[in-house]
């Protein structure tokens, strides 16, 4: 509503996120607590490393000590 001549962007980002496929993942709280407090990571920040580990794929973040922490590992 804001910006209308940024409508037919944003809908064309909508059905690409629609074609995403998205696999749901419950981490082991208990692996994922020590993964952050191995690597100094939060909770919520360990648990993303943890998944990806565990699927065997690449973490893709922008916070700094996330991405440190998963080169490392």
């Amino acid at each position: 509503r804001r910006v209308p001549a940024n409508a037919d962007a944003l809908l064309a980002a909508l059905h690409t996120v629609r074609r995403v496929r998205i696999r749901r993942v419950q981490p082991d709280m208990v692996q994922v607590l020590a993964l952050a407090v191995a690597t100094g990571l939060t909770a919520y920040d360990a648990s993303y490393l943890w998944v990806s580990k565990c699927l065997g794929v690449r973490l893709v973040t922008l916070d700094g000590e996330l991405a440190k922490a998963a080169e490392r590992l």
